[in-house]
């Protein structure tokens, strides 16, 4: 799993991604992005969604499987150079450790 220490990095993934709004079956897509945070939390970025460049529609793997749900997310630091931390609709989620873009499998 590649280092994704830097925005830069991160936005280069995301432009593989397809847009909430163009993706009518969202169910179907097959290309994601595995983030890990060093809290030992697993999330999937499915979707583009949202106004910034690094916000995103997907699951947090780390819950109950059963209980996958479909959230959003967002990307961020405090200031150039800070942390990146993953922001979910219910508040921080953790500090990105990792990203990989990979094919959703079958």
């Amino acid at each position: 799993m590649a280092e994704a220490q830097s925005i830069e990095t991160l936005e280069a993934m995301f432009l593989r991604l397809p847009r909430e709004e163009e993706t009518p079956d969202p169910e179907n897509v097959t290309r994601r992005i595995r983030i890990v945070t060093h809290e030992g939390r697993t999330l999937f970025a499915f979707l583009r969604a949202g106004r910034g460049s690094l916000s995103f529609a997907g699951w947090d793997a780390t819950s109950d499987v059963e209980d996958l749900v479909w959230a959003y997310f967002v990307i961020a630091a405090q200031k150039p150079g800070a942390p990146l931390y993953v922001i979910g609709e219910q508040g921080p989620v953790g500090t990105v450790r990792s990203a990989e873009l990979e094919e959703k499998p079958e």
